[in-house]
């Protein structure tokens, strides 16, 4: 695996401005959810929010499950820090936690991953 392209890539931020940053730099289309290819060839898909990887019945998700061709495809979660309503630094000084609007989000990528184990047992994963 190492050294190895993605068989598919799903992103996704709501800041406009790293979004775009986000996709220049990887060559993504951020004008709509719709699969792409990226620079380097990979299907790519860049949702504004995360909760669009589960909705309408985890269509996205799905997608990107058929382009890991055999049992050595490996689905990778990458989700950063939901730091945004835990910092005592922010307006509500920390006290929202991950129940917070901003932090919230974290609570898609355990979903993601349940939906992962239950739908495709054959796929095997790594969350960072």
């Amino acid at each position: 695996m190492k050294g190895d392209r993605p068989a598919g890539v799903i992103s996704a931020e709501n800041d406009m401005n790293i979004r775009k940053l986000a996709c220049f730099q990887r060559g993504y289309d951020y004008t709509g959810a719709q699969w792409a290819r990226d620079k380097k060839g990979t299907p790519a898909l860049y949702v504004k929010d995360v909760w669009d990887i589960v909705r309408a019945t985890s269509l996205y998700l799905r997608q990107l499950i058929t382009f890991l061709k055999d049992e050595k495809g490996v689905l990778v979660i990458i989700a950063g820090s939901p730091c945004q309503d835990n910092t005592q630094a922010g307006g509500s000084r920390g006290y929202l936690g991950f129940t917070g609007t901003r932090s919230a989000h974290v609570h898609a990528v355990t979903i993601i991953v349940w939906l992962v184990q239950k739908m495709y047992a054959r796929v095997k994963y790594h969350l960072s």
